[in-house]
């Protein structure tokens, strides 16, 4: 089993450091392994800032939230343009997101497994080399 500083290593920080990276692929588990550990944070820092908000005091915890919202903002978007990317499709489709319904069709691209053979945007992320190595 892996060991919180792994998960850490292995999903959270390689999408930061890539953050300004649209070619190339990332894999579904990855993709969605950052999301998941995006809105944890985010959980986690609303559960803090309720408790804050009881034992200190008001004060604006969503302008925090909206900066670590703004913080992850960018790599979120690098991310998903490389995971549709890796599904064979343009990173453009990342715009059907905004489309209520067709938002829904964009999304089960990200959910789809990504191209086993290199295709126009590189080859299967297996198969790139590791970042930093």
């Amino acid at each position: 089993m892996n060991s919180p500083q792994d998960i850490w290593s292995r999903y959270w920080i390689p999408a930061m450091e890539q953050y300004d990276k649209l070619s190339g692929r990332t894999p579904v588990r990855n993709y969605w392994m950052f999301i998941a550990l995006t809105w944890m944070i985010r959980f986690l820092l609303i559960v803090l800032f309720a408790y804050l908000d009881i034992t200190v005091g008001r004060y604006d915890w969503q302008a925090l939230l909206n900066i670590y919202g703004i913080f992850v903002l960018i790599p979120t978007v690098t991310m998903t343009v490389r995971r549709l990317h890796d599904a064979g499709r343009s990173g453009w489709y990342i715009l059907g997101l905004l489309v209520p319904i067709y938002g829904f069709f964009v999304l089960s691209m990200l959910i789809q497994r990504g191209e086993p053979v290199a295709n126009k945007w590189g080859p299967p992320p297996d198969e790139a080399p590791l970042q930093g190595a």
